[in-house]
């Protein structure tokens, strides 16, 4: 009897361990749930809080403080009607934020500086016709990158309020958001030549790929990098079959793996330990999670669709969140595929908005109108509404302690 109970304790134990996953790793190893991260040394890049547009060249979307707890806006910034999409902000060591946009009846790019009290620093013009899909970058050398104008150029911003003379790659190009290497090297997709590129900090060509048709043009696509700056990732539309997950050598520009994924989606993330994290088309041809090794192998997919709108963020535990189709949950999975826990949000979540994560696992997702915080636990912190003009938000950064920068169409928010 005593036999059959035990057995029969085991078996229950083993059925309910199974279904708290959301899928099975495919992966040949049982690895603990939890793979802790680490800050991926970037020489290139400034050592900053948020140097660029998804936090890192990795596209984790983790910040190094914890952010806000309270919900309050202190302060909002929109000194003129923005026209057009605006971008995400870079933030410098000494909280100063940097915020790119076109102002309304002029064909510049302005970027301007804003201190962390809310007040414009400075206001600089830099150059015709802006792209939308731009993001300043803070360089490790003290300057400010912008990349993104229709004429192709590229403009530094030095501290001194100096801007650098452009240099440009030979006719119009309407870019993504770039890769950057160990070395200063800038990764680009031109969408208009179907071509991928990598220039260095001289602003010479060292290599180009033409084998591809180019990424999908979409809010927040940015190319991603392997920890060890070797390998180049972008989601790739071909002229014809699916979209792929596409490893680029980030020395020569050949392919070294790629694998279909069947739908367009924002940017890849990667871990501390190469494997990568993008929206593929599952067996149901909806939209699931999925997560590659450094060798393009399939780890594992989730089994709840997720919206291909909005970026994965990769909390310093190695916890994943994603949100769920249009109305549904936010997912919090581990990085073996394991399902932590789900929660349903109070406002819409699929929708080109936003997720970051804080150094303490707290996640904020934006959507429309509202900011929402939730813990490493998946409890609600607060739901936040932004005042004023207030649409479309879509990107976030953590400048600092205590802090969250929301950024929309027509004007940034700092909430504490």
């Amino acid at each position: 009897m005593r036999r059959v109970v035990f057995l029969s304790f085991v078996v229950v134990s083993w059925a309910l361990v199974w279904c708290t996953r959301d899928k099975t790793p495919l992966g040949p190893v049982e690895r603990a749930g939890l793979c802790p991260q680490q800050e991926i040394p970037w020489p290139s890049i400034a050592n900053s809080p948020w140097p660029m547009m998804w936090a890192d060249p990795q596209c984790t979307a983790r910040g190094k403080y914890p952010g806000a707890r309270l919900g309050k806006v202190v302060w909002g910034f929109a000194p003129v009607r923005m026209d057009g999409e605006c971008v995400n902000v870079a933030v410098a060591g000494d909280c100063t934020i940097y915020w790119a946009a076109r102002v309304t009846g002029a064909l510049q790019l302005t970027l301007f500086v804003i201190g962390m009290d809310g007040r414009e620093r400075a206001r600089v013009p830099l150059g015709p016709k802006y792209q939308d899909s731009s993001s300043p970058i803070l360089l490790a050398h003290g300057s400010v990158l912008v990349i993104g104008c229709r004429d192709g150029a590229f403009y530094e911003y030095t501290r001194d309020g100096q801007v650098g003379t452009p240099f440009c790659l030979g006719r119009s190009y309407e870019l993504t958001g770039p890769g950057v290497g160990l070395d200063g090297t800038i990764y680009l997709h031109p969408r208009e030549d179907h071509l991928f590129l990598a220039v260095n900090p001289q602003g010479q060509v060292v290599w180009t790929n033409t084998e591809k048709a180019g990424i999908r043009k979409a809010t927040g696509t940015w190319l991603s990098m392997s920890p060890d700056g070797q390998r180049l990732y972008a989601l790739v539309e071909e002229v014809s079959g699916p979209p792929q997950l596409t490893a680029f050598d980030a020395q020569t520009g050949v392919i070294v793996w790629e694998v279909p994924v069947g739908w367009h989606a924002a940017s890849p993330a990667v871990d501390a330990y190469g494997n990568v994290y993008c929206v593929k088309q599952g067996d149901a041809g909806k939209p699931v999670l999925a997560s590659f090794g450094p060798d393009g192998s399939l780890r594992w997919e989730s089994s709840r669709p997720v919206c291909p709108y909005t970026n994965v963020a990769i909390a310093g535990d190695g916890r994943v969140y994603a949100p769920a189709e249009r109305g549904g949950d936010l997912l919090c999975f581990d990085c073996e595929g394991h399902l932590l826990w789900s929660v349903r949000p109070l406002f819409g979540l699929c929708s080109e908005g936003a997720l970051v994560v804080d150094s303490e696992g707290v996640v904020y997702f934006a959507a429309d109108r509202s900011v929402e915080a939730f813990d490493r636990d998946g409890r609600r912190l607060f739901v936040s509404e932004m005042p004023g003009n207030a649409w479309a938000l879509h990107a976030m950064a953590i400048p600092c302690p205590g802090r969250l920068i929301v950024v929309g169409d027509a004007q940034i928010w700092c909430i504490e």
